[in-house]
């Protein structure tokens, strides 16, 4: 029996039954849905669509203007001043 198996049947002994009763109820919604996700392939990829919606993804804001070649190098005495 795994560590988290051995931990979860301790801990619902020494809880309140309703709260013993709650936390099985939201575990065994957790395995139908790992069950439900294994037996379709994993988790769904997102379309081409979901992604553009995505604001990581949507954002197209680049500079075009001059930067310091060491930027990555020196980012904090940049962003921060020179006490960083």
């Amino acid at each position: 029996m795994s560590a988290i198996a051995q931990t979860l049947e301790k801990k619902l002994q020494e809880w309140p039954p309703a709260t013993a009763q709650k936390v099985e109820q939201q575990v065994s919604e957790l395995i139908v849905q790992a069950d439900a996700e294994s037996a379709n392939g994993g988790l769904k990829s997102k379309t081409a669509e979901e992604r553009s919606r995505d604001p990581l993804f949507a954002d197209t804001a680049v500079w075009h203007g001059p930067a310091p070649k060491d930027s990555s190098v020196n980012h904090d005495k940049y962003l921060y001043g020179d006490d960083a």
